[in-house]
């Protein structure tokens, strides 16, 4: 399986989004979203890392980065340490079985 970016770049919010918007049929089973949705990584030594992730329908519309304090106009908004957000994407990226993909 391919190294995923680090958690705190779009890089990776993008590389998430691509496999929505290029196979929304495999996400009409889990029913639509409709939000705006902010991320904010507190990092330890430097300023927290902040996205918005707009997701419409069955895809992704926008992925882009936020001034600090931004987070608070989005629908809703999830904050957490950098390492506790890059254990979670670890733990479930590579648990995943070789035919899953980053999404599943």
């Amino acid at each position: 399986m391919p190294q995923l970016p680090p958690v705190d770049t779009l890089e990776l919010f993008e590389l998430l989004a691509a496999p929505m918007n290029a196979h929304p049929e495999v996400y009409e089973p889990l029913g639509w979203c409709d939000i705006d949705l902010a991320i904010v990584m507190e990092r330890p030594s430097a300023e927290s890392f902040r996205v918005l992730i707009r997701l419409r329908d069955y895809g992704c519309e926008e992925v882009r980065p936020l001034e600090p304090g931004d987070e608070a106009r989005a629908d809703c908004w999830l904050d957490g340490g950098v390492d506790l957000w890059q254990a979670m994407f670890a733990d479930v990226y590579f648990s995943m079985e070789e035919n899953w993909q980053v999404h599943a």
